[in-house]
């Protein structure tokens, strides 16, 4: 079988030019990347306003315990995972904070200090990270892709929905881009002992930032299999990066004393599979006693982005036609000619417009979208490309069109909020209502953090019918006398209506609470 090379041609220079100033003074264009960064920053914070999610709020809870110098703990407990919150059997204890990463937190907590508790102040290091990942993601790519692919792709990025609706939301995503960016900006160069001791420490502070950095390590463990031919290398590169990793594990366990991670771990290995208790105490026999339905989860994990990309990408007309645009590239000569860049591009858009306008919030897209500020310089390289084959006044024309998009993605960036349910006012109020020590039970879709961050009481996540979960926590001395759920929950069973409201939440207080133990 023949085997058929593609050679696309490096990015002209020649083509669609940056401005020479900014070419030739690297700092001038880093001061402009971080200032439009800043802008696009404060303006969404400022029309939008702060765009909380189900994680952000919970880390803001725990963040703020840290702050009034509570330790480690949270205000949110899962129902299904009490053991590793009261390790001592005795609920009524302060919960330990086994479920969220330290870095968000001890960031969150120091900007707590710094402006005050708000939802404001949640996002103020996303943002710091949002900017920082702009800025870096000019000079790192800057030796590979070249100056005008490197600045109009950070560019894109700090108008990019993508990346501001992290930011505003508080997410550990911005801090995550930033590490994979950084990460990228390290192994560019000759690896050393010294660089790979460094690339083991961003992944290790990465992981406390999201445990899944640990697995991203994976890449560039390949990386060093693939690319260094000496074994000796290999094996101080490899030692070295695992040796950072393991002073950062080692200092934030005995250091910071986090000792969290199974109950999260639990968690998504139970979701849609079985009983998260169960993955809690036994994960291994847990996996090996459901092999079909992990089977199908993998796929539809697979499938779903694919899914997603035709259902939210904000480039219909390009989503749609990409498909049948690779179909014109059946050939070698086609291959070798303007239609294969056309298709490429196509193609790489399709990817894109997901990653850089999509919808920050569905499930598993938020472990594609870190990924966002990598992929991006290869489609900028691919727009050059193809520019460079047009005649002057196509070449005008079409680039007048991308400044148009430009500006409509920041547009959509800066002002459209997604679709967040938070109700600040609404659990703020629970404060009138229940007692400074008192306990409530909620579901999932009452949103627990939520009761924690704004009302500032402890909230249990259970489901509405869950009479065993709440009998047996009420055995280790947790009273449950109050339940928060939506309308369209099955109604507690013991509890009756207590206070309703428009947007659908019901607060349910128990007909006979029974004494603590």
């Amino acid at each position: 079988m023949n085997t058929i090379l593609v050679d696309i041609p490096a990015p002209d220079d020649s083509g669609v030019r940056i401005s020479g100033l900014l070419e030739r003074r690297r700092g001038l264009a880093s001061a402009m990347l971080i200032l439009v960064a800043l802008l696009c920053f404060a303006a969404t914070l400022k029309i939008s306003g702060p765009q909380l999610s189900w994680d952000s709020m919970d880390y803001a809870q725990c963040a703020r315990q840290l702050a009034r110098g509570e330790g480690f703990t949270s205000k949110v407990l899962v129902g299904e995972l009490t053991d590793g919150y009261a390790p001592n059997g005795n609920l009524t204890a302060p919960w330990l904070n086994t479920l969220r990463a330290p870095l968000p937190v001890y960031a969150m907590a120091a900007s707590f200090r710094l402006f005050g508790e708000s939802d404001l102040a949640v996002c103020y290091w996303a943002g710091i990270f949002f900017v920082a990942t702009c800025w870096l993601m000019f000079r790192a790519f800057s030796p590979l892709f070249g100056f005008p692919v490197a600045f109009l792709s950070a560019l894109i990025f700090a108008v990019s929905r993508c990346g501001l609706a992290y930011a505003r939301a508080g997410l550990t995503e911005s801090a995550a881009m930033f590490s994979l960016v950084l990460l990228f900006a390290l192994v560019q160069k000759e690896l050393n002992l010294f660089r790979s001791l460094a690339i083991g420490l961003v992944f290790g502070i990465a992981s406390l930032n999201r445990p899944i950095a640990l697995v991203w390590m994976a890449g560039f463990v390949a990386v060093i299999l693939l690319c260094e031919a000496n074994a000796r290398r290999q094996l101080i590169s490899l030692g070295a990066a695992v040796a950072g990793v393991s002073v950062v594990l080692l200092f934030s366990r005995f250091g910071l004393g986090w000792a969290s991670g199974r109950t999260a771990f639990a968690l998504n290995l139970a979701f849609d599979v079985g009983d998260p208790h169960q993955a809690y105490t036994a994960p291994v026999s847990f996996v090996l006693s459901h092999p079909l339905a992990y089977v199908s989860k993998v796929a539809r994990q697979f499938a779903r982005p694919l899914v997603y990309l035709f259902r939210f990408g904000d480039i219909p007309v390009i989503s749609g036609i990409a498909p049948f645009g690779l179909l014109l590239c059946l050939n070698e000569k086609q291959r070798k000619g303007r239609l294969f860049l056309l298709a490429a591009l196509a193609a790489n858009t399709l990817s894109l417009s997901m990653l850089i306008a999509g919808d920050a919030f569905v499930g598993p897209l938020r472990y594609f979208d870190v990924f966002a500020p990598l992929a991006l310089p290869w489609a900028v390289q691919l727009l050059m490309q193809f520019s460079n084959k047009l005649s002057q006044n196509q070449r005008h024309f079409f680039w007048l069109l991308f400044l148009l998009a430009l500006a409509g993605t920041g547009y959509e960036g800066v002002r459209i909020p997604f679709p967040v349910r938070s109700h600040p006012d609404i659990y703020a109020s629970l404060r009138d209502t229940i007692a400074q020590n008192e306990v409530v039970a909620a579901s999932d879709a009452a949103n627990p953090p939520a009761v924690a961050w704004y009302a500032d009481r402890r909230a249990v996540l259970v489901e509405p019918n869950a009479t065993g979960e709440i009998l047996k926590m009420r055995s280790q001395g947790l009273q449950l006398s109050w339940f928060l759920t939506m309308q369209s929950d099955p109604a507690p069973a013991g509890f009756r209506t207590a206070r309703t409201w428009p947007d659908g939440l019901i607060l349910w207080h128990s007909v006979n609470p029974l004494p603590t133990p």
